[in-house]
């Protein structure tokens, strides 16, 4: 009788292993966030550039890819101070994803403007000469920009052009993005791009 017993409470104690065992592997899984992600959303301003047609694969002379410089600043209300706070080179052709996201991890204040330059680079430069040559002269591009006289900003971008330039006030961008389309035409080759800013968190 005992051992029939302790043979009852070994069985018992099986069964409730097993079922303790079977209650942990059918548990609800942790959400977990990528490290690239954790990054992205981590980052106060993020601007995802997108390449829908790129301005070098028009005719058979044509490079194939496009060498694109995104260039963003801050700016206070006043243009007094002004930083630089992406710049960046990529290549896009038609073997290569064509969305690339800039970060960057510069407090941006809502008093803030932000000027943002896309450029198609023709030149052997480095992105970081290029950035300091426009910063030199940013005054005098975002002039010559609003009066439209595109011969004084390629006097300052030399063999580089001007996709677009934008100004945004940084307290347009709360809780929520802004979307530009850039279409157009250079030396008859037809392009088109997209991008998209946002501010994660305003100070």
């Amino acid at each position: 009788m005992y051992k029939s017993r302790l043979l009852s409470l070994i069985s018992i104690g099986f069964i409730i292993l097993i079922l303790l065992v079977s209650c942990r592997s059918t548990s609800i899984p942790k959400f977990t966030i990528s490290e690239s992600d954790s990054i992205a959303l981590a980052a106060p301003l993020v601007v995802t550039l997108t390449a829908q047609d790129l301005t070098e694969d028009g005719s058979q002379v044509s490079s194939g890819n496009d060498e694109i410089a995104l260039l963003c600043y801050t700016s206070s209300d006043s243009g007094a101070h002004i930083l630089s706070v992406i710049k960046d080179l990529t290549i896009f052709d038609k073997n290569t994803d064509k969305t690339k996201t800039y970060l960057s991890h510069t407090n941006i204040r809502s008093s803030d403007q932000l000027i943002l330059l896309v450029l198609e680079i023709d030149s052997e430069r480095s992105i970081s000469e290029i950035e300091r040559a426009v910063q030199k002269h940013l005054k005098e591009i975002l002039t010559a920009y609003k009066s439209r006289n595109s011969t004084q900003i390629q006097k300052y971008l030399q063999d580089e052009d001007l996709l677009t330039l934008e100004i945004i006030p940084v307290s347009l961008l709360k809780d929520k993005s802004q979307t530009f389309q850039l279409n157009g035409f250079r030396l008859f080759d037809k392009y088109a791009y997209q991008f998209v800013v946002k501010v994660n968190s305003i100070p």
